[in-house]
């Protein structure tokens, strides 16, 4: 399979109405974070927790920074923010996030 690439969808004054997609099984999500001012959006249509994990690709003083995860109850929604970008995103831009499960999970890109 292949990791499902998210387009950020721009809030304004007027709002927006979001777009939800489900992640790639094994690969989950991933999209551009060029400012650090992307926001991932999960929902969990689920009856169980999922978690969800953010790849943290960055080195300080040769160390690895730990990846980041949550878990998002069942009914809920997790949201994540991508500031400082060089924590983040790979050598390509992209943020990548994976999933325990993905059985009624959707996201959404905002910025």
């Amino acid at each position: 399979m292949t990791t499902v690439l998210l387009t950020a969808q721009t809030v304004t004054p007027q709002g927006v109405a979001l777009t939800w997609t489900a992640p790639d099984v094994t690969d989950g999500v991933s999209f551009t974070n060029p400012d650090g001012e992307s926001i991932l959006l999960v929902k969990n249509g689920s009856a169980s927790p999922v978690t969800v994990t953010i790849v943290t690709p960055a080195v300080t003083a040769g160390q690895a920074i730990a990846d980041v995860t949550l878990a998002v109850a069942a009914g809920a929604i997790g949201v994540f923010r991508f500031n400082p970008s060089v924590i983040f995103n790979d050598s390509s831009g992209k943020v990548k996030a994976t999933f325990s499960a993905i059985t009624d999970i959707t996201c959404a890109l905002a910025k």
